[in-house]
């Protein structure tokens, strides 16, 4: 594997290093690079379209990666201040992959109710009512994005883990 040096100003140095044992910058600079590279040679193709929408493509995954941060402060935080175990527990549990559903609403309306449900502790699958009502009290939005919602679940994992 080849080596670069890379230089960063001292201010973002600074704020990277405290996060030097949670996030392998090796990685997330190779994505970079991996994505101006080919973001490069698709223009240098003639294939402005395909740039275009590899483009997108990294937009919406960080997109994705900020709403998951988001989420999973909030998960974190609502598990250290106000869960009780038997939520904490019923929310560690949810899993919002569900087989069969891509598209972007229905898969986000899906985590909703999943969540919705542990949360609130209910034997049924919570109703649309119970879980805007949910997303509000967890997340101050009636429609969080279904990484929010994941991050939330993976905050909230991560101090059950800790209990």
């Amino acid at each position: 594997m080849g080596r670069i040096n890379l230089y960063v100003a001292d201010a973002l140095e600074q704020r990277m290093s405290r996060f030097r044992d949670q996030l392998n910058w090796s990685a997330i600079a190779q994505e970079a690079f991996e994505q101006a590279v080919k973001l490069e040679e698709l223009k240098g193709e003639g294939s402005m379209e395909a740039a275009q929408i590899e483009r997108l493509r990294h937009s919406r995954a960080k997109h994705e990666q900020s709403q998951h941060s988001i989420g999973f402060k909030i998960g974190r935080t609502w598990a250290l201040d106000e869960a009780e175990y038997d939520a904490l527990e019923r929310v560690t549990s949810v899993d919002i992959e569900v087989p069969g559903i891509d598209a972007v609403e229905e898969k986000r309306s899906a985590a909703a109710r999943l969540l919705a449900t542990a949360y609130l502790g209910e034997d049924a699958i919570a109703s649309y009512r119970e879980t805007t009502e949910a997303m509000e009290r967890l997340f101050d939005e009636r429609s969080p994005s279904a990484e929010k919602i994941q991050g939330f679940i993976d905050g909230a994992t991560e101090v059950y883990a800790e209990v």
